[in-house]
């Protein structure tokens, strides 16, 4: 992966967990994807990326009447604001919250 790949990958990670944090912590999965593509990202898996937040502990998957939910962990509450460091998603920047 180029380092450029790398850096939007990462970006678009932290996204996920700072939109959820301003959400209430919750939001379905087709929300969630549209604020996303609000911020200017496009994601080639979506799906991809969500499990490999969920891997790491920062959001469950849950499903409620036939809807995929993405809840957002403490150790993701943790990450999105600074105050813990994953590897493979950027640390957030002053103002991002």
């Amino acid at each position: 992966m180029s380092a450029f790949a790398l850096a939007r990958t990462e970006h678009l990670r932290l996204s996920v967990l700072l939109l959820l944090e301003k959400t209430g912590s919750e939001s379905s999965r087709s929300i969630l994807l549209a604020g996303i593509r609000q911020l200017g990202h496009r994601p080639v898996s979506f799906d991809d990326e969500l499990d490999w937040l969920a891997e790491h502990g920062l959001i469950q998957l849950t499903e409620a009447q036939g809807t995929q939910m993405v809840v957002l962990t403490e150790r993701g509450y943790a990450v999105a604001g600074g105050a813990d460091r994953v590897s493979g998603v950027a640390r957030p920047r002053p103002g991002d919250r």
